[in-house]
């Protein structure tokens, strides 16, 4: 009985990682910085939104973005704030780190 025990508890944490696949553990970071399109002028405040998602934040006051460990994938990037027209920008590649420099153009 006791042997059992011993071998129940030495092998119980390796099923704690039994259904983790290398998909779950594969993630990126999309990063960078809205500007201005006539004027190249960094923007702050921007919405930037993962479309399709609860996932949001807003550009600093240096116009740069960020969106840490999400699973890698594909996403379509929503750009809104008052006085420009709203802007996608489609991440097709599932690279580890992704920069983007986006250009908005004022209504």
């Amino acid at each position: 009985m006791k042997f059992i025990r011993i071998i129940l508890f030495t092998l119980l944490p390796f099923g704690a990682f039994a259904g983790n696949t290398n998909d779950e553990a594969i993630r990126m970071q999309v990063s960078g910085k809205v500007v201005d399109q006539s004027s190249l002028e960094e923007l702050a405040g921007v919405e930037v939104r993962i479309k399709d998602t609860d996932i949001v934040t807003f550009t600093d006051f240096e116009g740069r973005f960020s969106f840490g460990n999400i699973p890698a994938g594909s996403y379509t990037l929503e750009f809104r704030m008052v006085s420009y027209s709203i802007l996608q920008t489609i991440s097709d590649e599932p690279d580890h780190q992704l920069d983007l420099t986006v250009e908005m153009s004022g209504n």
